[in-house]
């Protein structure tokens, strides 16, 4: 369900409901593209504990990985054979294919959050479909997913980094339930994308 949304100009945003994703769970995400980048923010709630993935797939090879060493696997089936780490940073992975299209990917870290990625062959497309992908997985009753992405060729990304900034609501901080906002740091400036949940 769009809950809001503006395509008159630039930039372009909506904020979606996706309701009850499982039992007790319920999922908003807003998306903007301006500048060439496009922001995601996942927020998902619920009054229990859980355990949360935002998933990333391109269908182009890893190129950066978010970290070396890795000292954790996720393997599920016969074709997800994912390695991973613990990152509390903000971190990042870049997909290309060689002398073709990439998509820089940036996140802003979370404490306790878990880093898979590998090759993916995708069974639900026959034939399957290859879609290297990223999963970042985190245990919580709520947590806001802030990620930022740039699509590239013929050119290195103008995205450097992301970072979390605070949203003030009267003369406090506003609670992630509230409204929440994240800055993309770029080499043409700095990009703000403010998301009001309440």
């Amino acid at each position: 369900r769009i809950l809001a949304h503006d395509f008159s100009g630039e930039p372009q945003m909506a904020l979606l409901d996706a309701g009850g994703i499982a039992p007790g769970v319920s999922l908003q995400r807003a998306v903007a593209l301006a500048e060439g980048l496009v922001f995601v923010v996942d927020r998902a709630s619920s009054e229990k504990e859980h355990t949360y993935d935002r998933v990333q797939m391109a269908r182009q090879e890893i190129v950066r990985p978010p970290a070396e060493p890795t000292e954790l696997e996720l393997n599920h089936g016969e074709n997800i054979r994912f390695r991973g780490t613990r990152l509390d940073r903000d971190w990042d992975l870049q997909w290309q294919i060689p002398g073709g299209p990439g998509l820089e990917f940036r996140m802003v870290g979370e404490p306790g959050t878990q880093v898979f990625w590998g090759a993916n062959q995708v069974n639900a497309y026959k034939p399957q479909m290859y879609a290297p992908t990223v999963v970042a997985r985190r245990q919580a009753k709520s947590t806001v997913f802030l990620n930022v992405m740039e699509p590239f060729r013929d050119r290195a990304p103008h995205l450097r980094g992301v970072r979390r900034v605070k949203v003030l609501a009267g003369d406090r901080e506003a609670t992630e339930a509230e409204a929440v906002a994240v800055t993309a740091l770029t080499d043409r400036g700095e990009f703000v994308f403010v998301v009001n949940f309440d």
